[in-house]
């Protein structure tokens, strides 16, 4: 399994990124994440992305939002095509980053 860090510009989602799971790691922790900081509609943003066989993700944390929270999105429509389920993909992430699923703080009811 290969995770690749990837620019934004990229990366293609097939479609709407699904909201995975969130987690809680001090910033110290998640200043090995790379982020930059983005703008959308409605607040700055802070994102990195990735590749994991074909499948694209986002891990962000929004500027509005607990500081010390993050979320992993994924591609789910890709990772329905290639029968992974949308969970595993974020967890490799979470291994990936090296961050413990006792970090966990939220998932998604449909991707347990």
């Amino acid at each position: 399994m290969k995770v690749n860090q990837v620019p934004p510009e990229e990366l293609v989602f097939e479609g709407p990124p699904l909201a995975v799971l969130a987690f809680e790691v001090p910033s110290e922790v998640a200043s090995n994440f790379h982020l930059m900081e983005y703008e959308d509609d409605l607040d700055t943003y802070y994102a990195t992305y990735f590749e994991v066989y074909g499948v694209a993700i986002e891990l962000n944390r929004y500027r509005g939002g607990p500081p010390d929270v993050y979320t992993i999105l994924v591609d789910e429509t890709a990772a329905e095509a290639i029968a992974i389920p949308a969970m595993a993909i974020a967890k490799l992430i979470l291994a990936e980053l090296s961050v413990g699923e006792e970090t966990i703080v939220w998932m998604h009811t449909k991707s347990r």
